[in-house]
């Protein structure tokens, strides 16, 4: 069963001063972590300065512990108070707990981001891109893969077939459900939970295809030595993103985005994080780059955000 939630905190290091963060994020030293298996009150978690780092859902749990337990520590170490770092255990909890503020800093999908952060006070930070163009807003899109021996080459031939998505309001699974239709392709939707378990199922043949995205596919492929089929790429929308809650000090606030947007994949620990996501570097991030994760939540079907 998923656990709701993980905790860390962090020491009070000056920023940039711990080999301690640098160990762990290069994966030298594992870190210790409590595991919660159900949520206790936030007031109950670390003290009155504490922060509430959230991650939404979009890996198991223990692949999201790996990845950003260093980052909980290292936000701690810039900002001098203790973060524990929290998720759920599937997306409309994580949703709904952004639209009651609960979290300091959150990791979050585009278009929960449109749905319930933007209208929660929370303030855009920085995205990730994947190449040197950082001016073009499109750096996410959902691919749909299959298994190199399948007879599976176009969207056409998966008329009348299972599909299986991470969560039917995951990113990527909104934009492979509007390139489904668009085509007029008729398939039957299996939620897997997350990325992993989605191209999981479709390794097994329990379903003919998966709805994911290209980092997921890299993990999946250097984890089980196999090379998956590529059968469509869907338009591309601006990458999930960090934001911060406006409550949040605004020197805070500065640290942090400070932080995000200098690491580089030149650097070999930062490389480590960046390298997880196929991700180049962290870039600015807007209100407006989200309009249109705003009109393609229009398009397929649901009201405004």
């Amino acid at each position: 069963m998923i656990k709701e939630d993980f905790h860390i905190s962090s020491s009070r290091r000056r920023p940039g001063s711990s080999r301690r963060y640098k160990r762990i994020l290069a994966g030298a030293i594992p870190l210790a972590l409590l595991l919660l298996c159900r949520a206790p009150s936030l007031a109950a978690v670390g003290s009155d300065d504490s922060l509430i780092f959230g991650v939404f859902p979009y890996l198991p749990t223990k692949r999201m512990e790996q990845i950003y337990s260093p980052l909980a520590a290292r936000f701690g170490e810039l900002t001098g108070r203790p973060v524990t770092l929290r998720s759920r255990p599937d997306f409309s909890r994580f949703r709904e707990q952004v639209r009651q503020q609960a979290y300091d800093i959150i990791f979050i999908q585009p278009f929960d981001y449109v749905r319930a952060a933007a209208n929660s006070g929370y303030i855009p930070l920085a995205r990730w891109v994947a190449s040197d163009k950082p001016d073009d807003l499109g750096n996410l899109r959902a691919i749909i893969v299959t298994r190199a021996d399948s007879g599976v080459d176009s969207l056409d031939d998966l008329d009348g077939q299972a599909v299986a998505v991470p969560h039917p309001e995951a990113a990527v699974s909104l934009l492979g459900r509007s390139a489904l239709a668009e085509h007029h392709v008729k398939t039957t939707l299996h939620v897997a939970g997350n990325h992993l378990a989605c191209l999981q199922q479709m390794q097994v043949k329990r379903v003919a295809a998966c709805i994911t995205a290209q980092p997921p596919v890299k993990l999946f492929e250097k984890k089980h030595g196999v090379r998956l089929k590529q059968v469509y790429k869907t338009r591309m929308i601006p990458s999930s993103l960090f934001a911060v809650h406006k409550r949040v000090p605004a020197e805070q606030r500065a640290l942090l985005e400070k932080e995000l947007l200098s690491w580089r994949t030149s650097n070999p620990v930062q490389k480590t994080y960046l390298s997880n996501g196929a991700w180049t570097r962290l870039y600015p991030a807007a209100d407006k780059d989200y309009d249109i994760v705003r009109t393609i939540w229009a398009e397929v079907g649901h009201a405004d955000p």
